[in-house]
């Protein structure tokens, strides 16, 4: 090698290119390293980039330098050996190449680097895609028609995601008006509703909605209890058994698969596509993520 500095070949990594050229160099007071930052896709050069050259530990032994406006950057070794250059920018991919070889007299080293952004988050874009196949089938089913005819309650997928994971599913349905959760069990309030025993031996009271899960009809605990309305003084249903209490909603349903609901609080406001008044209860739509 002599008296100049001299570059070595660069390997081609396949996130970036780098191009460079040895200059003849000129009497200076120190090894520098100077050039321009460039944009891959564009040709342009890219303002903001940090660069610093670094030892073969990653350890930064340059004062660094940011390009400015133009892409320029100037950046000195402390003195004569190999360097690496670093070089980061926000949004895109991060560039460590070299090595770069000063002698020990004095020189200059010029280079262009050229940039690509960041590759795409690929798991991001798939979870748009899913939430739209989503929303696309809701459309299909005439979710969004119905709540904006303004009969029931509708808990949106919006609102699923800032509700955040619940610990079941019925805990999404407490807050809507007229609904009681009472272990595992969704009830309407309803004064004239049936009234039965847990299995706790707790007395409940309240008609029970039908459940459809992704426009199909489903028989559940409380389709099957046969809720009745006896007699003042009568004494209170106790045909619920464990089988019975354990094949509620949260059981029918996983919390993480809830997309959206539709609720409606009794038969006059249930579409004719959910029985409507065929009944003596309103009914609960739930639709999930994967649902056909």
């Amino acid at each position: 090698m002599n008296a100049s500095a001299a570059l070595k070949p660069l390997a081609f990594l396949v996130a970036f290119s780098l191009a460079a050229f040895a200059l003849g160099a000129p009497p200076a007071s120190a090894q520098v390293l100077e050039g321009r930052v460039l944009s891959g896709e564009t040709r342009g050069p890219l303002g903001d980039a940090r660069l610093a050259l670094i030892d073969d530990d990653g350890v930064e032994v340059s004062d660094a330098d940011v390009t400015d406006a133009d892409g320029v950057f100037s950046l000195t070794a402390p003195g004569a050996g190999a360097y690496y250059i670093k070089i980061e920018r926000e949004g895109y991919t991060p560039i460590v190449d070299g090595v770069f070889e000063f002698a020990a007299a004095n020189g200059k080293m010029s280079l262009e680097v050229f940039m690509l952004p960041r590759p795409v988050d690929i798991q991001g874009i798939d979870v748009r895609i899913d939430r739209e196949r989503a929303r696309l089938r809701l459309r299909r089913g005439g979710y969004y028609e119905r709540a904006a005819a303004g009969f029931g309650t509708f808990i949106s997928p919006e609102q699923i995601e800032a509700l955040g994971l619940r610990a079941t599913v019925s805990e999404y349905l407490r807050s809507v008006p007229g609904v009681t959760i009472n272990q595992g069990l969704v009830l309407f309030n309803d004064a004239a509703g049936g009234r039965f025993l847990s299995s706790a031996g707790q007395a409940i009271s309240g008609c029970s909605p039908n459940i459809w899960i992704d426009g199909s009809r489903t028989v559940n605990a409380t389709n099957r209890q046969a809720l009745t309305r006896p007699a003042p003084g009568a004494p209170l249903d106790t045909n619920l058994d464990a089988s019975d209490l354990a094949q509620g909603l949260d059981d029918l349903v996983q919390p993480e698969a809830v997309l959206a609901f539709e609720v409606y609080r009794n038969p006059a406001e249930t579409p004719i596509e959910f029985g409507g008044m065929n009944g003596t209860c309103g009914t609960i739509v739930v639709w999930t993520k994967t649902g056909g």
